[in-house]
């Protein structure tokens, strides 16, 4: 027995592989001495007592070795199957600890799209009010150059008007010229002084007139000027 269990230990440090190999042996060995017993059959008698005993001690001692090395075997094999349990438990955690960390990732993903959301929608509104802004004053400065072609199509007109009323004096002054000779001559001198004075009056007014042309012309430049830049600048 103390044989036995020696063997039992020395056989417990063999790899899996070798331990297959000596009991397939060991079998094979087994196998042959059940072979050799029976083939004895009746010429077993002719064997003394101490070989038969001797051989039955080599067959139990086979026996408990067989027995010693299978339930080592079902021991490793039940510690494998540990090991693998307890690996796939770790696996099995880290697998749930990934998904965890999805989750938050995927969470964290979501605040941050609605945040963007946000603020994209926040931005086209600013854009929006901006642009409706920007039509408001544009339709303000329209409005506004409306009224400047209007007063210079009032001031041409009463340009007109004072012209006609002027030359239908000159033909009143022709025919007081044509009626009243005698007095022509101090008359035309009067009359060119008085067409001096119109000629000056009319040069000052077409002065006038190209003055405030200049001037609106002027500010409706700046003013479209100002409007390109701070769209330019809305653009940006």
């Amino acid at each position: 027995m103390q044989s036995a269990a020696t063997e039992a230990v020395q056989y417990s440090e063999f790899s899996e592989s070798q331990l297959k190999e000596i009991l397939a042996h060991i079998q094979e060995q087994y196998q042959t001495l059940i072979q050799s017993d029976v083939l004895l059959g009746p010429s077993r008698g002719n064997l003394n007592e101490q070989t038969i005993q001797l051989m039955e001690k080599r067959i139990e001692q086979v026996d408990k070795q067989i027995a010693l090395q299978r339930e080592d075997m079902e021991k490793r094999f039940e510690q494998v199957d540990k090991q693998f349990a307890l690996q796939r438990e770790e696996m099995e955690r880290r697998f749930d600890q990934v998904d965890k960390r999805i989750e938050q990732v995927d969470k964290q993903f979501a605040l941050q799209r609605e945040e963007m959301e946000r603020r994209f929608d926040q931005m086209d509104k600013h854009i929006d009010q901006v642009e409706k802004q920007i039509a408001l004053q544009r339709e303000e400065m329209e409005r506004r150059f409306e009224q400047v072609d209007k007063r210079i199509e009032q001031v041409e007109k009463q340009i007109a008007l004072q012209r006609e009323e002027m030359e239908r004096r000159f033909e009143q002054v022709d025919k007081q010229f044509a009626l009243q000779h005698e007095n022509m001559e101090k008359r035309f001198e009067q009359v060119d002084k008085r067409f001096e004075q119109v000629d000056k009056r009319f040069d000052m007014l077409e002065k006038q007139i190209a003055m405030q042309r200049e001037d609106v012309n002027r500010r409706f430049t700046e003013q479209r000027e100002d409007m390109n830049k701070w769209q330019e600048q809305m653009n940006k």
